[in-house]
């Protein structure tokens, strides 16, 4: 993917994750607090999606201060960050590709979940945005991330942008089923 088709993407994806979580407002808190048949509840993905993008965000914004290269002509995202977003992705139908255990550290069950979880999720979207904003004239291989997948696999600021954006496309998704189990 090249970088101006990464950065419309990443945009597009990110507001309407902004959209989805401005809705998740008229829920009434039974609704939210509710746990699906699979053992998470709507504010246990939220909580889940805020520790896993603050992996990221906490590493990307301190190294925007210093200036980075203009953007090159050539960008084209890793192919293990493609196959790993890809992957985590769900299909144009909704469908999830590949299952996928939590990790402990990102296990919102393990973790105590914070009464304003929506509130900071939103935030953490805003923050996503202005780096998108930040970025999409810059070289978007500046610098590597660890990813929440442990510190050996690194992947470039655009493609761990892509990475947890797409992970938190997922849980999006089954923030949805749970809504849609609690209402049958």
């Amino acid at each position: 993917m090249d970088q101006e088709t990464l950065i419309n993407k990443l945009t597009q994806d990110n507001l309407n994750l902004q959209s989805f979580a401005a809705g998740l407002h008229n829920l009434p808190s039974n609704e939210l607090e509710a746990k699906s048949s699979g053992g998470w509840s709507v504010l246990d993905c939220l909580h889940h999606m805020n520790i896993s993008m603050e992996v990221y965000l906490d590493q990307i914004e301190p190294k925007l201060i210093s200036p980075l290269d203009k953007k090159k002509s050539n960008f084209k995202t890793s192919w293990i960050a493609a196959y790993f977003a890809k992957g985590m992705e769900p299909t144009s139908d909704g469908q999830l590709k590949n299952k996928m255990k939590t990790f402990k550290k990102l296990d919102p069950i393990l973790n105590e979940v914070k009464s304003d979880v929506l509130k900071q999720f939103e935030q953490n979207i805003k923050r996503t945005l202005q780096i998108i904003k930040q970025i999409e004239q810059k070289n978007l291989r500046a610098f590597k991330v660890k990813t929440a997948l442990g510190p050996i696999l690194k992947f470039y600021l655009g493609d761990s942008i892509w990475f947890y954006t797409a992970h938190n496309l997922r849980h999006m998704h089954q923030i949805q089923n749970i809504i849609q189990e609690h209402r049958q």
